[in-house]
């Protein structure tokens, strides 16, 4: 809510926030047994909106707490980089970028395989197809069809006004190392991997609305003074929230 209240006037800020809450993949994670993905959302929203007001060591903190909540999430810190380097916060971005890396190599090549009696990650294996055979990323990524299915039920909660916001492409590194697996769990709609993705969708649409509002009417980007019915780009918002 207070990412999109920065962006939008309180009716779509809040109808966004309920459609937020109401969103399929946390409602599957409530649903879920206890889970550290669980904790994941809370994490990855606070980042991206202390990202958003550059509040920096708030940004560092949850987003090496979002890394340590499990270490699928390392890709989408080398994702805020590239979101940063975007915004041209070129060292900050670079930092990312390398700090993702370095905990790559580190979570998966020496903290989990000590801790396996095995003495590798367990989970390796998920990834043996495409690790053999790197040719065939761009037809695993669509096939079979249900990885299409869950990309879409992403976004059309949102009406798809998140694909307006470059915040949208944070998606991509969740997609990547869901869509790779070769476990057809990551790939569905049942289980709770598709929480962490809510409050990218969720604030991805805030921004996205706010973007659409402005190249309506020529306003900025925040939110106006006239309220939620002081103009059809206003009252367009609302009836999008509503929706979702």
């Amino acid at each position: 809510y207070r990412f999109a209240r920065d962006r939008l006037s309180r009716g779509p800020a809040l109808s966004l926030a309920i459609a937020y809450a109401c969103f399929w993949g946390l409602q599957r994670a409530a649903a879920f047994d206890v889970h550290e993905t669980a904790f994941a959302p809370l994490a990855i929203g606070t980042a991206i909106l202390a990202m958003d007001r550059r509040k920096w060591p708030l940004f560092w903190a949850t987003a090496a707490f979002m890394v340590f909540i499990k270490e699928d999430h390392i890709p989408l810190l080398g994702g805020f980089g590239l979101y940063l380097l975007l915004q041209r916060e070129w060292k900050r971005g670079a930092i990312a970028i390398a700090s993702s890396v370095a905990a790559f190599v580190i979570v998966f090549g020496v903290i989990i395989p000590a801790f396996n009696d095995a003495g590798a990650y367990g989970y390796a294996s998920a990834y043996g197809d495409i690790l053999s055979r790197p040719w065939l990323i761009p037809l695993t990524l669509v096939t079979p069809l249900t990885k299409v299915e869950t990309a879409l039920l992403w976004f059309l909660p949102f009406a798809f006004v998140s694909l307006a916001s470059p915040l949208a492409w944070l998606v991509v590194p969740i997609a990547m190392t869901r869509f790779l697996s070769m476990t057809p769990t990551h790939w569905g709609t049942v289980f709770h991997y598709s929480a962490p993705l809510a409050p990218i969708v969720a604030m991805a649409a805030a921004d996205g609305l706010a973007r659409i509002a402005s190249s309506m009417n020529g306003a900025s980007l925040h939110r106006s003074p006239g309220g939620p019915q002081g103009s059809a780009p206003q009252r367009f918002i609302v009836a999008v929230a509503a929706a979702s």
